[in-house]
């Protein structure tokens, strides 16, 4: 969906790794799930914009007819006057009253508690990131990422506790705004997953949200793997220090013949940073995930053409801390295997 796919581009995702994890979703099962999507009200919403791009009229205004209300209630952020949202988009007249009067009803009618709160969490819950976008120095922008935490949990709370007595919430429910709070959940991701699949299957879910906390499971690092690699030596370190006062590092064209050279084949990447107090690296990274000019993503756009498939999406990242006298920050290659990467 359009309005969750903004938001999470404003949103530096804390995952980094660069291995052909076994995937939690067979193919099979990939190809029921895009079956399924593709004879949802969610597609029909998506084949509506497309259409009415291409000034198609008619086929525009088929599927807005077919759109569910509470789709484009979460798209508009509640606007009180569909009609007036409308305006600009290449439909019949009858097309955009009918909507707009099914729209009006259902935003003006009784919604359910669930949805509500829902709604409401995600307001929350975007309001402290937005405020951590433009928070200056490093005493604020601690208190929003401490604040962020808290807001965080007491939805993940709600959540949970919902998805256990009901299962994931219908459209009507919620569905859309309570994605956006399981994807900020990652504690509880593989809980999510078997619920949003079956509700994606039923047309109630997002199928790009499904996918992105997919993407998740499927990459976790929390395996030990990184531990024992450190214990053993059986890694390659780059020391990228530099890059803690916004600097490329040194060791940039060595790093790039190394992803070259490992193109293709299993392994898995880290950045970590050592330093006495894990406060710093958590200071670090929150200004690294809420400046427009990142460093590790400028890193990693200087990565990119020396493998593409690698660096997927140069956004995705994360930063390990461990205690150390000295403060550095380090990439680490590791888990190597000649295993080639899957195309998915």
């Amino acid at each position: 969906m359009q309005k969750l796919l903004a938001i999470l581009a404003c949103t530096v995702l804390l995952l980094f790794t660069a291995q052909a994890a076994p995937d939690t979703l067979t193919l099979a099962e990939k190809k029921s799930l895009a079956a399924a999507f593709e004879q949802s009200p969610i597609a029909d919403y998506q084949r509506f914009f497309h259409w009415s791009k291409l000034h198609d009229t008619a086929k525009a205004s088929e599927y807005l007819l077919k759109t569910n209300p509470y789709l484009l209630m979460w798209e508009w952020a509640d606007a009180t006057n569909a009609d007036s949202m409308l305006r600009t988009e290449s439909l019949t007249e009858n097309a955009r009253k009918t909507f707009a009067a099914a729209y009006a009803k259902e935003r003006n009618g009784k919604r359910s508690a669930s949805y509500t709160s829902f709604y409401n969490m995600t307001v929350e819950d975007q309001a402290v990131r937005n405020s951590m976008d433009k928070c200056a120095d490093t005493t604020s922008c601690r208190l929003l990422a401490r604040r962020m935490r808290v807001t965080d949990s007491i939805h993940a709370a709600y959540l949970y506790s919902y998805v256990q007595q009901n299962g994931w919430p219908t459209l009507e429910n919620g569905s859309m705004p309570a994605m956006l709070l399981a994807i900020h959940d990652h504690a509880h991701h593989t809980f999510y997953k078997p619920y949003i699949q079956a509700a994606v299957l039923k047309g109630q879910a997002d199928l790009s949200g499904l996918m992105l906390i997919n993407m998740f499971i499927k990459n976790n690092t929390s395996d030990g793997a990184l531990e024992k690699a450190l214990a053993t030596g059986n890694v390659i370190k780059y020391n990228i220090s530099e890059m803690l006062t916004d600097r490329m590092p040194a060791a940039l064209g060595r790093i790039q013949k190394k992803v070259k050279e490992l193109c293709g084949t299993r392994y898995r990447r880290q950045y970590i940073f050592y330093t006495p107090r894990k406060i710093e690296s958590d200071d670090w990274c929150t200004k690294q995930q809420h400046t427009a000019n990142c460093i590790i993503v400028q890193f990693q756009k200087e990565l990119q053409p020396a493998c593409k498939i690698s660096f997927r999406d140069e956004e995705v990242w994360d930063v390990r801390h461990e205690p150390s006298e000295k403060r550095a920050l380090y990439l680490v290659f590791y888990g190597f295997g000649k295993e080639i990467y899957s195309s998915y």
